[in-house]
């Protein structure tokens, strides 16, 4: 009993480690895609401009002071299936989330609409 106890044990170690591993080269493989630039419509903030920032599992890009329609350079690379966030950073308010979109493939636009506020981002298939 004990010694099939440590071999389920064993064996559930070893598709963890392995899953995880195929998890990340499923990752590695996804292409990559390239976020050019990014506008805000809309402002989330009334006084000043926003900070808006993204973010695809941890923070890649902000920008203070930014007012509405004006297009501003990101050059991010990330890749096809990722949900990239947008946020505007407020201090020393929490930051508000503005919205979500996920990375498809080709070129495309991703919108981001929330909190009264509309961002919007460009990107092409292929690194930056």
């Amino acid at each position: 009993m004990l010694r099939s106890a440590r071999i389920a044990g064993i064996a559930a170690l070893l598709a963890a480690c392995l899953g995880s591993g195929l998890a990340a080269n499923a990752e590695a493989r996804r292409p990559a895609a390239c976020i050019d630039r990014l506008i805000v419509d809309r402002q989330e903030d009334f006084i000043g401009g926003d900070s808006p920032y993204l973010r695809v599992n941890t923070k890649f890009w902000e920008m203070n002071g930014v007012r509405e329609r004006r297009w501003l350079t990101v050059f991010r690379t990330v890749h096809v299936g990722d949900v990239v966030q947008a946020w505007d950073a407020d201090s020393p308010d929490p930051d508000d989330f503005i919205g979500s979109d996920k990375v498809g493939a080709g070129r495309g636009t991703l919108v981001f609409k929330g909190d009264d506020a509309k961002y919007r981002a460009v990107y092409h298939r292929g690194a930056c």
